[in-house]
């Protein structure tokens, strides 16, 4: 007799439908197609690199051909490990650090950030100030000074508190290097995308979703800009499953903190508390949010008070290229009949609203077959894709996250979206899109897909609730006659 493993998620080694037994990258007994996929793996691998050590370098519209290769070979490769999976969890694991590693030793190129919390950092510790009150133009300039983006040089942070802690640790080993700079937060960020594909190798998540989080082009290029999305994301998901690990205390506290590097992670925390409501556990909700809630309270209170919160409010005054509401202002007689400032803050303020909108009826929706990382991504999409404000790495904060609510429509919609504000930023933030041939068109049609995500996941939460009040209605009519 054969023996089998019926499962697709085998680890490296095992044995496999059919008596047949993996290597570290493929089935062996898989034939030519199974070789396929682990030589596409290794160059899925080598365009990954070669795409983010050549930022900057390649000039025009060649600069199209390394991410779209990348881009068509990441959907191709997770698409086919969905429909029969032939890699090894092992080895993906294996690709995602390879890249992780190789992506902290490129070149510097495109956003800046990573600058500002470095600059951050130092105020705590060498100026001895709160980054929340104090812009880093009021305290003595130095090298990380003179990397910061020109129009950051007068504003104060708006990351979370813990990040800050974070970064004034780092300080002590970067001081004033811009170089040591570079390699503490994209190392950061590394061992962050490393970690959450640890959890999700430790879960026995199928390869399907190892690749399509470990080796995102949208995570990939979070690492190389030292994104702080990144490990904001990987705790949330840390989070998430010691919850779902019956540890439900320890799971808010890493939630929380995850929501004091960056608030974006906030849905995960807002899903928690829901998804015990309509479940009838009062108790966790409330000690769920209590945590969250001291968590963030205390690391407010730490850095400035209600004070520290006022750079947030600034931030969500301003239009990103690259959003549905970019779109909106760019209608015809849009500035006529509303005004604009330039900032766009007229449209900061009606996305504001259709995000509670929206938001509100994703929660209205939930039931108790909701998981809290379907509820998180669905939250996450409409957060994200609803507002005025959105830059290609916001996503690797939450595509962790929608990784354990497999299959949602959410989720879909969050990787769609994502990869369109990738290809809307090949000309980086800061520089004008109409430099660079199709950046205008890819901009613009980005913005539609993102407005399109969230209404399909808007409209997909509330049709899933109407379908689950259904099925309990019909439940509770076929009982009432035992009952009787």
């Amino acid at each position: 007799m054969t023996a089998a493993l019926p499962s697709p998620l085998a680890p490296a080694g095992a044995t496999v439908a059919g008596g047949r037994r993996r290597a570290w990258g493929v089935d062996r007994g898989g034939g030519a197609g199974a070789r396929r996929r682990g030589v596409a793996l290794a160059a899925l691998v080598v365009t990954s690199v070669g795409w983010l050590a050549t930022l900057g370098r390649v000039h025009g519209g060649a600069r199209w051909v390394p991410v779209l290769v990348v881009v068509a070979l990441h959907a191709w490769l997770v698409a086919a490990e969905r429909r029969r999976p032939s890699l090894s969890r092992r080895a993906v694991l294996a690709a995602v650090a390879v890249v992780a590693v190789l992506a902290v030793a490129t070149p510097h190129f495109g956003s800046r950030d990573l600058y500002q919390y470095a600059a951050y950092g130092r105020m705590v510790t060498h100026h001895h100030v709160s980054p929340h009150l104090v812009a880093p133009e009021a305290v003595p300039g130095g090298d990380l000074f003179d990397q910061l983006a020109p129009g950051w040089h007068g504003s104060p942070s708006v990351y979370g508190p813990a990040f800050t802690a974070w970064s004034a640790l780092g300080s002590y080993a970067y001081g004033d290097s811009p170089a040591l700079a570079v390699a503490f937060f994209r190392g950061s960020a590394a061992a962050a995308l490393l970690g959450a594909s640890l959890v999700l190798h430790r879960r026995r998540c199928p390869t399907a979703t190892l690749l399509a989080v470990g080796l995102s082009p949208v995570l990939v290029l979070a690492v190389q800009g030292g994104h702080n999305d990144v490990i904001a994301g990987a705790l949330a998901l840390a989070g998430l499953d010691l919850h779902e690990r019956h540890r439900p205390v320890a799971g808010a506290l890493v939630v929380a903190v995850a929501c004091s590097v960056k608030l974006l992670v906030a849905p995960v925390a807002l899903a928690l508390v829901v998804g015990a409501l309509v479940r009838g556990r009062r108790t966790d909700a409330v000690r769920t949010a209590a945590l969250v809630g001291g968590v963030l309270v205390a690391g407010y209170l730490a850095v400035g008070g209600p004070a520290a919160l006022a750079p947030l409010r600034s931030v969500g005054a301003h239009t990103s290229r690259a959003t549905s509401w970019a779109v909106v202002e760019a209608l015809p007689g849009w500035a006529a009949t509303f005004g604009t400032s330039g900032l766009g803050a007229d449209v900061a303020l009606l996305a504001a609203a259709v995000v509670v909108v929206a938001g509100a009826v994703v929660l209205r929706a939930a039931h108790p077959g909701t998981t809290p990382a379907s509820l998180a991504t669905s939250l996450g999409v409409v957060a994200s894709f609803g507002a005025a404000y959105a830059l290609p790495w916001y996503p690797a904060a939450l595509l962790p996250v929608a990784a354990l609510g497999a299959g949602a429509v959410a989720g879909r919609a969050l990787a769609l979206g994502a990869t369109a504000l990738v290809l809307a930023y090949v000309q980086p933030p800061g520089a004008p899109a109409g430099d660079l041939v199709l950046a205008p068109v890819a901009a613009q049609a980005a913005g539609v897909v993102l407005g399109v995500a969230v209404v399909v996941t808007v409209v997909g939460a509330a049709c899933e609730g109407r379908r689950a009040r259904a099925r309990s209605l019909v439940a509770g009519a076929a009982s009432a006659p035992s009952a009787r």
